[in-house]
């Protein structure tokens, strides 16, 4: 359960979408070092706190969100790539619904390769993640909470995916040495990249190094994400045509079995 950590949640990568063996070459990703030279305070400034005052009330103002995302991993040790498409639904809990996700993948561009259509769903439904492979025929479900329990998946340092944004500014704070990068050649317009290193007392349950986050200065909601793992490959996912109007209902988060499929189910006492 430690890998499906908050970038799951939005790019469903660790459960199971990592570049293939027969990923292409792109040639090696230079990745600076986790923190580089830049210093990381131990209490933010106050610009630092307005942006995170301000991711929070936008999870408060929007607890469902659909947008389109383009999302990328790259391996430096291998040069390795893999690029996929697709679009994500998030609904954060409320007091008649639990927390929920959907992520559809429709195509996939490993290295210097073609873009092939290949498709991969990824649901959670408040208790199960269910994903579901097209080319292969495959879905596997894995139970992340018992019939009848309530949990928050969402909040850090209690649910199975915690996600950076819409959780109340102490609790980032108390987890991140945060610190505000200055603007890049290549940035999103419009939007304040913040960088979060995890504390030393929460680096052991994470599975990244540095997560550089990009918030839209109208919006209030992230825009690109970027993190480095522990083996220093870099997960990119950028967020287009973000909609908070839409409204979901349960059946927007289940993947029905499939005739004809192979099926696999994981339960709680099992993992």
């Amino acid at each position: 359960m430690r890998r499906w950590t908050w970038m799951i949640l939005l790019a469903a990568a660790a459960l199971g979408c990592q570049p293939d063996n027969e990923a292409g070459n792109a040639g090696p990703v230079i990745i600076e070092p986790p923190g580089g030279n830049e210093t990381q305070p131990a209490d933010p400034p106050p610009p630092v706190d307005e942006i995170l005052n301000r991711l929070e009330r936008a999870g408060q103002a929007y607890p469902q969100i659909a947008a389109d995302i383009r999302y990328r991993v790259d391996q430096p040790m291998t040069g390795d790539t893999e690029l996929r498409t697709g679009n994500v639904k998030f609904q954060r809990a409320a007091e008649a619904n639990p927390s929920r996700f959907y992520v559809d993948f429709d195509t996939l561009k490993l290295g210097e390769g073609p873009t092939l259509m290949d498709r991969v769903e990824y649901a959670f439904d408040g208790r199960w993640v269910t994903i579901a492979k097209h080319r292969i025929q495959q879905m596997t479900r894995f139970e992340v909470a018992a019939e009848g329990q309530a949990v928050d998946a969402f909040k850090l340092g209690e649910g199975p995916f915690p996600v950076p944004f819409g959780q109340d500014a102490e609790t980032m704070r108390r987890t991140f040495e945060i610190s505000l990068n200055p603007p890049r050649e290549g940035d999103p317009a419009n939007a304040d990249c913040l960088v979060l290193i995890p504390r030393p007392s929460y680096q052991e349950g994470m599975g990244f190094t540095r997560i550089d986050l990009w918030v839209d200065r109208t919006t209030d909601l992230p825009v690109k994400i970027r993190t480095v793992d522990k083996n220093r490959n870099v997960t990119t996912v950028d967020f287009e045509n973000t909609d908070t109007g839409q409204s979901f209902n349960e059946t927007d988060f289940r993947l029905l079995r499939k005739i004809g499929w192979e099926y696999a189910e994981h339960r709680l006492e099992d993992q």
